[in-house]
């Protein structure tokens, strides 16, 4: 699949121009309609938040910093991948 065309990047775009409260909505939207997971800490298995959605899994202290960790994740993902597609590179970055 076309790097510029995927779920993740199609899904990394809508989250750039969102507010924060708008981003915790996107990313509940995205992981009911995907079927991702967002887990909470577990206590004694895990102090920290888990995000799995497109492929790519993140942890944070708090829900936000695991949706920020994601998008970052994920941009590195996009990135690679589109320079494994010349003619994408340069559209690349969002």
């Amino acid at each position: 699949m076309d790097a510029m065309f995927s779920p993740r990047h199609a899904f990394l775009r809508r989250t750039k121009a969102r507010s924060a409260e708008g981003l915790f909505d996107t990313f509940h939207t995205e992981i009911r309609e995907t079927f991702g997971a967002l887990v909470p800490p577990r206590g004694d298995h895990s102090p920290l938040w888990e995000l799995t959605l497109h492929g790519i899994t993140a942890t944070g202290a708090t829900e936000r910093e695991a949706m920020a960790n994601w998008q970052r994740i994920a941009q590195r993902h996009c990135d690679t991948d589109a320079a494994q597609t010349p003619a994408m590179g340069a559209l690349s970055h969002i």
